[in-house]
């Protein structure tokens, strides 16, 4: 018990103490990072693979305001494995594939909560595409999600050396979808399902802020 006080303790200190500046976040400085994450889920007959990479960069266009863009990949593939033939015990393996890119504004106002934690409010309306693709061909039916989606929710950056950054943040992600399904060898008539979902997103990312250049006064002769 009396270790992990003063863990606490010194971690309270490390991060009220420190001798870096707020320049991070003033007018003029430029952030650039993100997060990825990787989830593989496996039982007795399926398997999933996630990945997905969420890259931003920002500029500062005021004290403590971020103007950037955000953009983001996501892939997912399905495997399922079923027995054709219980005699004999022959299987076959079945694929669902999903691909989807995510794309729009980011506007942070922020906060020096201590000289190391800077505390924001993340708003991004963003407007996505995903393709949900039945088979492993480039020729299988696919279905199309159009999206706008929009997340607002707060996050923190600790400043672990005077650029770098680790962020957590929890959102609110919200969309409106429009789904049809597009065929390159049937025809197919084009039949749409719109739909509103709602969901908390948690994130893990590292930024690197570029500071702001210290202009010097020129002396009057």
């Amino acid at each position: 018990m009396k270790a992990l006080t003063k863990i606490l303790l010194a971690l309270f200190l490390l991060l009220t103490t420190s001798a870096i500046a707020f320049s991070q976040v003033e007018k003029g400085a430029v952030l650039v990072g993100g997060s990825i994450g990787f989830e593989y889920k496996g039982q007795k007959n399926a398997s999933t693979i996630n990945l997905n990479i969420l890259p931003r960069v920002g500029y500062f266009t005021g004290k403590h305001f971020m103007i950037g863009f955000n953009l983001g990949y996501d892939f997912t593939k399905e495997k399922i494995t079923y027995v054709v033939d219980p005699i004999s015990g022959a299987k076959t393996s079945s694929y669902r594939i999903n691909h989807g890119l995510l794309i729009g504004p980011i506007f942070r106002p922020y906060y020096m909560l201590a000289p190391k934690v800077a505390i924001f409010t993340n708003i991004s309306p963003m407007f996505g595409i995903s393709e949900y693709r039945l088979g492993k061909s480039i020729k299988d039916s696919r279905n199309i999600t159009k999206s706008f989606v929009w997340q607002i929710g707060p996050g923190i950056d600790i400043f672990v050396t005077k650029n770098v950054a680790i962020e957590f943040s929890v959102y609110y992600q919200g969309s409106y979808n429009n789904n049809y399904l597009k065929d390159d060898n049937l025809v197919i008539p084009n039949t749409s399902n719109k739909y509103v979902l709602h969901g908390v997103n948690t994130n893990l990312g590292f930024n690197y802020f570029f500071l702001a250049k210290k202009t010097t006064p020129t002396a009057k002769p």
